[in-house]
């Protein structure tokens, strides 16, 4: 797949400006002035650091677990510095977070927003501990590579489903078989994380014994050095 990848030296958000775009772009930015996280949430771009939104193209069913894909496809081009996922697309190098990936489903196309602290450690109240990769990458280089291991994954979906995308992720994948904490809007819960399913819900074992699926939530890992508040 060819992309079409367009630079600006600053956005209000890379993801807003994606919706204007056709399908296989990739939009970056130097700079943005309100980009956005999940749930609502702000996310710091200190300059510096890579920001690219990519327009995907919306499947029949299941658009959401694109989010997966982009995240594997990230992940796996950190794995030099042991860069490990937190469901359902974080991505954190030594317990602290490094990226993150905001998925926005409009009309006939799937935004992809990613945000790599390739360079500066954003300042501010967090909800998990943040750092950078001091540098390691030059930012266009690893864009490019990105976009490999995209497509391939995009290819590996499209040709096999979603049960082989989810054994490469399993390979990363934080947390398996141990203690975490899940922040739901309305409770919290703990359990024993056993994976994921095959529509992408975790799947976490309480202390009933009893399992439960959730696909929304903010997970702390427990005796993992993320702070639980």
């Amino acid at each position: 797949m060819k992309w079409n990848v367009k630079y600006f030296d600053e956005l209000l958000s890379t993801n807003d400006k994606a919706l204007d775009e056709l399908c296989h772009t990739c939009v970056v930015a130097k700079k943005q002035t309100k980009g956005r996280g999940r749930c609502g949430r702000t996310w710091v771009s200190s300059e510096g650091n890579l920001f690219f939104s990519l327009v995907l193209e919306k499947p029949k069913t299941d658009a959401h677990l694109l989010s997966f894909v982009v995240a594997l496809s990230v992940v796996e081009c950190l794995k030099d510095l042991n860069a490990k996922l937190k469901w359902p697309n974080d991505i954190l190098v030594n317990g602290k977070k490094v990226a993150g990936i905001l998925l926005e489903a409009v009309d006939d196309k799937v935004i992809a927003g990613v945000g790599i602290n390739t360079k500066v450690v954003p300042t501010g109240d967090f909800l998990y501990p943040v750092a950078s990769l001091n540098g390691v990458y030059e930012n266009e280089d690893l864009l490019h590579h990105i976009l490999e291991r995209l497509d391939e994954n995009l290819y590996l979906l499209k040709e096999q489903g979603f049960l082989a995308i989810r054994e490469k992720y399993f390979n990363f994948m934080l947390g398996i078989s141990k203690q975490i904490k899940v922040q739901l809007p309305l409770e919290e819960v703990q359990g024993t994380l056993l994976g994921i399913a095959l529509d992408g819900a975790m799947e976490l074992k309480l202390n009933d014994s009893s399992i439960r699926l959730i696909r929304a939530g903010d997970v702390f890992l427990m005796n993992e050095g993320i702070k639980n508040e």
